[in-house]
């Protein structure tokens, strides 16, 4: 079973502080909800004021994951859980069955009434199952829900075999053996941990996870590459 956590991830409603600047007014004003989503693109002209900006406002790369990883062969078999963790420390568990939207503008609008209400159900009912079981799907009516953990809290309930954080300043490791250590038991859990933003470092939350530091590319690359190859290179060695 692979595990698989988007770490500070960069999505959040724009700060309280900016939420009555013209860029924030306009585009809610021209998008609805979605327009309140902080973005880069969007936000720009404030943005360079905010800590750790770099880190910051760019929901599309959350997106990308979700698409990339519900509709992955490995997530039609069970073999994969998601989750992802935000800038302010929430973490959130996915549903497999998810269909995440395709268009930008109405996943937006669900990521704004996930960070308000915290829950994504199909019956708009907050009574569901609230103790995490990592080897537990939720119920068919959540789609996504905050759990009530710290990240070592969740380590901790996943209980993996082994974590590897992918970095560009990890070993680097040809892609194909990235799961080679898995072909004597292909049924331990691994905790894979892949950056949500697009520039910067890992912050010490999560570098004090005790992980192997993972490179598949002497450089940088999109959140989305190294995901496709994690995906593909750990249904190969599963043999899915």
């Amino acid at each position: 079973m692979l595990h698989l956590l988007l770490a500070e991830t960069a999505i959040e409603i724009a700060p309280s502080k900016y939420r009555g600047h013209p860029s924030v007014l306009n585009n809610a004003k021209k998008y609805g909800n979605p327009g309140r989503i902080l973005d880069m693109a969007l936000h720009h002209s404030f943005m360079k004021n905010l800590k750790d900006n770099e880190k910051r406002g760019r929901p599309d790369i959350l997106h990308q994951f979700l698409l990339t990883s519900l509709t992955s062969i490995l997530s039609k078999k069970n073999q994969l859980r998601m989750y992802f963790h935000t800038y302010h420390k929430e973490i959130f568990e996915i549903n497999p069955i998810m269909r995440p939207p395709k268009d930008y503008m109405r996943y937006k609008g669900l990521m704004y009434k996930l960070l308000n209400e915290k829950e994504i159900s199909t019956d708009n009912s907050t009574t569901h199952r609230k103790n995490f079981n990592p080897n537990d799907p939720l119920d068919d009516s959540t789609l996504i829900r905050n759990i009530q953990l710290p990240l070592q809290g969740l380590v901790k309930q996943i209980d993996p075999k082994k974590i590897l954080r992918f970095t560009s300043k990890g070993v680097l490791t040809p892609r194909d053996e990235i799961f080679t250590f898995l072909k004597n038991d292909l049924e331990q859990s691994i905790l894979v941990i892949v950056g949500g933003f697009q520039a910067g470092n890992y912050s010490q939350e999560v570098l004090d996870l005790e992980a192997e530091d993972i490179a598949i590319y002497p450089e940088g690359l999109e959140t989305n590459t190294v995901l496709n190859h994690i995906i593909i290179n750990f249904e190969r060695t599963i043999g899915i």
